[in-house]
């Protein structure tokens, strides 16, 4: 019995072991002003092509250093690319469906152009706002007079 169990430590051991060192190799990512170096590329292509920078982070892809740019495209899609660290070439592109089709994370945000907001729309400025139920209690609605009866 004890001949069995350290049989299966030493398999979990070797096994462990094992895959925290393929994982290391895996792991190297690019430096900091290879990244920066990029995203200057990527901000210059981007303004030109019409397009708006939403998101970038360095990673592996295929255990090969890489950078990942979701970008909202000219047609109004979401668009996530993966590019290869050394050489800043387009590796792979996710084009999904438009961001106005239902995409929750930008229901909220710059659906009034994101210009206009010029900070009218932060705070409660407008006129009537107090009277508003800004709460997100939609059973207890703070805007009708029903309690002046």
């Amino acid at each position: 019995m004890k001949k069995r169990s350290a049989t299966l430590c030493i398999l979990l051991l070797l096994s462990t072991g094992f895959h925290n060192s393929v994982a290391a190799s895996c792991n190297v990512k690019p430096s900091a002003s290879s990244f920066f170096k990029f995203m200057k590329s990527k901000k210059a292509e981007a303004k030109e092509a019409g397009e708006t920078l939403l998101k970038a982070s360095a990673s592996t892809n295929e255990c090969q250093p890489s950078f990942e740019l979701k970008v909202l495209d000219s047609r109004g899609r979401v668009v996530t690319r993966i590019y290869d660290a050394d050489t800043f070439e387009l590796i792979a592109e996710d084009k999904p469906s438009f961001a106005s089709g239902g995409s929750s994370d930008r229901s909220h945000s710059g659906s009034s152009g994101g210009s206009s907001n010029g900070g009218n729309g932060s705070g409660g400025s407008s006129g009537g706002s107090s009277d508003r139920d800004d709460d997100d209690d939609d059973d207890n609605d703070d805007d009708n007079d029903s309690d002046d009866d």
